[in-house]
């Protein structure tokens, strides 16, 4: 998913730079449309780096979790 919304980035640079060759009013609406969607997929790219970082975090507990429920089992069955 990182990968794809960096891809988009590219783009979106290759596209303003494309637009930079054109003049006028226009230009500036070109330059921030692209701008702001720039903007939006860096907050897009720091929102995927948080939820990650939450993912790891669970995943972590819930390994935890398991092996402690796999030991509490077995000493269960040595009783």
């Amino acid at each position: 998913m990182l990968q794809g919304i960096t891809k988009v980035c590219c783009e979106l640079l290759d596209l303003k730079d494309a637009v930079e060759n054109i003049c006028g009013d226009m230009h500036i609406k070109y330059l921030t449309f692209l701008r702001n969607n720039m903007l939006l997929a860096c907050v897009q790219i720091l929102k995927i780096g948080e939820v990650c970082e939450l993912f790891e975090e669970a995943r972590g507990t819930l390994n935890k979790n398991v092996k402690s429920e796999i030991w509490r089992s077995l000493d269960v069955l040595r009783l």
